[in-house]
């Protein structure tokens, strides 16, 4: 099969790997290709991924607005972000690929995978309950509810243009395991330590393909 994995573009995927997040990409990649199928990672620039295909944008310049959420609500606007991913989807699209594989948080993934076959996963924390502990039952937010359905019901059917979505179990045990710390300390450290990638300067967000 001709298969597109879609990292989230704001933070480059390494051999050591910050978060239990981008080892699971980068393993699902190759371990796809290393059975045999068509594999390209849409990934940021600077990744570095051994026997598999990359397909790369710019870190956009308002990355880290897209991964921090002020005060625990919505993150900030993050138009190169968009930019970015719609490099990519464009680019997924107009290769016709039997299946994407999308793992990018970003809001706007979900809307340019519309019409793709694609199926979601979530790396996410729990987030309606955390927001309904925080708030006293309050009604949260539509996005908060998709990601809870997803990691707790699994995957879904779907057709083309009817995305599936599916949620890793375990979710604090796989981060803990994959990162080599406690669970949630991983991307807290790469916070801290500037480790989510150095944006860019430039607007462009145009792909780079290597060989």
């Amino acid at each position: 099969m001709r298969i597109a994995v879609v990292s989230s573009p704001v933070t480059p995927l390494r051999p050591a790997q910050v978060g239990g997040a981008q080892a699971f990409v980068c393993d699902l990649a190759t371990g796809l290709a290393g059975r045999g199928h068509d594999v390209v990672l849409y990934c940021a620039e600077g990744s570095e991924v051994d026997g598999v295909r990359l397909a790369t944008v710019p870190a956009p310049r308002d990355a880290r607005a897209a991964l921090v959420m002020p005060g625990g609500g919505e993150p900030l606007p993050a138009p190169g972000v968009e930019a970015a991913l719609s490099a990519m989807f464009e680019s997924i699209a107009a290769a016709g690929f039997d299946v994407v594989s999308q793992h990018a948080f970003d809001a706007p993934a979900f809307r340019l995978a519309r019409n793709l076959p694609v199926v979601h996963t979530l790396h996410l924390p729990p987030i309606v309950e955390a927001r309904r502990r925080r708030r006293g039952g309050a009604r949260p937010a539509q996005r908060g509810q998709a990601g809870s359905r997803a990691e707790h019901f699994g995957g879904s059917g779907g057709t083309r243009g009817r995305p599936h979505l599916t949620g890793k179990r375990n979710r604090a045990r796989d981060r803990s395991r994959d990162a080599g710390g406690p669970a949630g300390e991983c991307g807290r450290r790469a916070l801290r330590s500037g480790l989510c990638g150095r944006p860019q300067r430039g607007g462009s967000a145009g792909l780079t393909a290597s060989k």
